[in-house]
């Protein structure tokens, strides 16, 4: 939308002085005071947009205004909603139709809104902070709710696709692809983390939640590393416990195995050999190895083992 109302607009008023026409192509071009420029070329509706019939850019020098939040902003899109609106209050939307094959030359990529900084530096200096993108939910202004109804999302991710397609062993269709490092082999490079999670001075119940959203929903893994165990060094640290990448567990706690009956045990085939448990029921003495039963009042650690549940 934002692009076609650009084109129309630039076309309308093409006839002030601060527009440049060219003749032969059409094409619009805007120059307001503050040195941002506008590009439009008109398209037809065969076309629809082939090409960027909108350009802007912040020419350099441009400082934007003396003590404003967002000084050098090349396009500020304002929505205001209010009661009785029956639409999506949406301030900017990219919308692109693919309609290229992967198989095509470069297999290009469609996005649908791409935001890319690129910084420059001299020697001896480094740049500022830079941002791909910033998405903030702020509701400071509004009235504090308790256990709200409403969604306050920083940002969201969907990938939908269409009924049968089947499996994704090529890991193709995901939500959130993060990308970090050096673009070349330079293993001394470190970056300090995909995700960075930051609470602010409130509670934050939940670093990372999985809730399917359908009945019908399922998650295979919560926490698939996919990696060799050449890739990576430990599957998770945190204060007082490690996993490495070979499943060895360190922790400067205990380890609390939840109690059950010796009835709720499941059989001991061998896929469960080495399971640990502990029982509350055990009527067998205690001895070595000794195989569990039920109907006591003992309380014992116990192994799957050979076929059986032993004590451990």
């Amino acid at each position: 939308m934002l692009p076609i109302f650009f084109g129309v607009m630039a076309l309308l008023l093409c006839a002030p002085a601060a527009f440049a026409c060219d003749g032969q192509t059409g094409k619009v071009v805007f120059t307001n005071n503050n040195g941002i420029t506008v590009t439009s070329s008109p398209t037809t509706q065969a076309q629809e947009i082939t090409q960027s019939p909108v350009m802007v850019t912040l020419n350099q020098g441009f400082t934007g205004i003396p003590g404003g939040t967002f000084n050098t902003a090349a396009i500020t899109a304002t929505t205001i909603s209010k009661n009785g609106d029956q639409i999506y209050p949406w301030g900017i939307i990219g919308i692109v139709k693919n309609f290229t094959d992967v198989l095509t030359t470069g297999n290009p990529n469609a996005v649908a809104v791409n935001g890319t900084v690129f910084t420059q530096t001299v020697v001896g200096s480094q740049p500022s902070s830079s941002w791909g993108g910033n998405f903030v939910c702020d509701e400071r202004n509004a009235t504090a709710v308790a256990n709200p109804t409403h969604f306050c999302l920083g940002a969201e991710l969907d990938v939908f696709e269409p009924t049968g397609s089947g499996t994704d062993s090529n890991s193709k269709r995901i939500g959130l692809l993060i990308g970090i490092g050096p673009s070349s082999a330079d293993l001394t490079t470190h970056s300090f983390a995909g995700i960075d999670i930051t609470p602010a001075d409130g509670t934050l119940d939940n670093g990372i939640t999985f809730s399917p959203q359908l009945s019908t929903g399922n998650i295979t893994s919560l926490i698939n590393a996919g990696l060799l165990p050449a890739h990576y060094t430990n599957l998770l640290t945190g204060n007082g416990i490690n996993i490495d990448n070979k499943g060895n567990i360190v922790t400067s706690g205990t380890v609390q195995t939840t109690s059950t009956t010796v009835g709720a045990l499941p059989a001991c085939t061998a896929g469960l050999y080495g399971t640990r448990s502990f029982v509350i029921d055990n009527s067998t003495p205690i001895a070595y190895r000794a195989i569990v039963a039920g109907g006591g009042s003992i309380g014992v650690p116990v192994i799957c083992a050979s076929g059986a549940w032993i004590m451990d």
